[in-house]
């Protein structure tokens, strides 16, 4: 530039807008590269070839859910996307379709913080309510002897009411019941609520030091 030198970070050509020399090192020469002291940070100017320790910069990578979906991040499964759903009276399977639709599943729950959020996402349970209103679907369900997530995670929390489940040894789905505590119950396959949650996997978003 008119004979002029100037330092450019080289990943991105862009300007250098930091510079902490040690005093007098700063002048650039023939191919040209910095360094720096790790006992004072100062940069010095050395030649590209001079071999060196290096480190290396990548650009993070955040966690994004879709318009509409709420992020948390206290389970097993690291950060997870939910949705609280309402429609006419729909079955377990019909609200797991609608789940699959937006490439979710019913909610899986592994910890007592998760089915706090879970619960939080839904309006607040009002007793004596039509009974199917009241009532958020799960991914729990009962087949081939035991209870399984939808999604395929393991079982290791379990948040029933007293008594419950109500229906052993017959292929039924659970639902939450936000005004009994956040507990849980279960029901047969042909019960219909208007509530649901789906759960899924964050979209992966790399954000760059420019980025806004």
């Amino acid at each position: 530039m008119n004979g002029t030198e100037i330092w450019l970070w080289s990943w991105h050509n862009s300007y250098i807008n930091y510079t902490n020399w040690t005093p007098g090192k700063g002048k650039p020469g023939t191919n040209s590269c910095i360094s720096s002291n790790i006992h004072n940070a100062l940069w010095n100017a050395v030649e590209c070839n001079t071999a060196k320790p290096f480190v290396c910069q990548i650009s993070a990578v955040v966690d994004v859910c879709d318009p509409e979906w709420s992020y948390f991040n206290g389970t097993n499964q690291n950060g997870m996307c939910y949705k609280y759903m309402s429609e006419p009276k729909v079955t377990f399977l019909t609200a797991q379709s609608i789940c699959a639709n937006h490439n979710a599943n019913l909610v899986s729950i592994h910890s007592k913080e998760e089915n706090d959020f879970v619960s939080s996402l839904t309006a607040v349970g009002v007793p004596n309510l039509d009974y199917h209103y009241d009532t958020v679907f799960i991914g729990l369900q009962y087949a081939n002897g035991g209870w399984k997530w939808l999604d395929g995670t393991h079982l290791d929390f379990e948040n029933w009411a007293p008594n419950r489940p109500y229906y052993p040894g017959s292929t039924n789905g659970a639902f939450l019941c936000p005004d009994i505590s956040e507990k849980w119950d279960d029901n047969t396959l042909d019960f219909q609520a208007n509530r649901f949650v789906c759960k899924k996997k964050p979209n992966f978003m790399f954000v760059s030091e420019n980025s806004s």
